[in-house]
């Protein structure tokens, strides 16, 4: 795995996989007094992760980011915000 791109450069070929972020709505207030600074990771089989901007102080942050991977038919994407 490349550590400068986080691309697991063991797999042929170009990223495949296209993943696009575009918000969240209605994040749960953990703390009585302040507002949370959200964020999104995807994570593809444990191994490549893209992460998205910080998003200070709200509960429905918009994000609008994409990132290209590399997938097989067995890959595993999970998203966590």
């Amino acid at each position: 795995m490349s550590a400068r791109t986080g691309v697991d450069t063991s797999l042929p070929g170009q990223p495949n996989l296209r993943v696009t972020i575009i918000a969240a709505d209605g994040l749960y207030k953990r703390e009585v007094f302040r507002f949370p600074d959200p964020f999104a990771v995807a994570t593809l089989n444990g191994e490549q992760t893209n992460t998205t901007s910080v998003i200070k102080r709200t509960l429905n942050p918009y994000w609008n980011e994409t990132f290209e991977m590399r997938a097989t038919e067995d890959s595993i994407l999970a998203v966590q915000v």
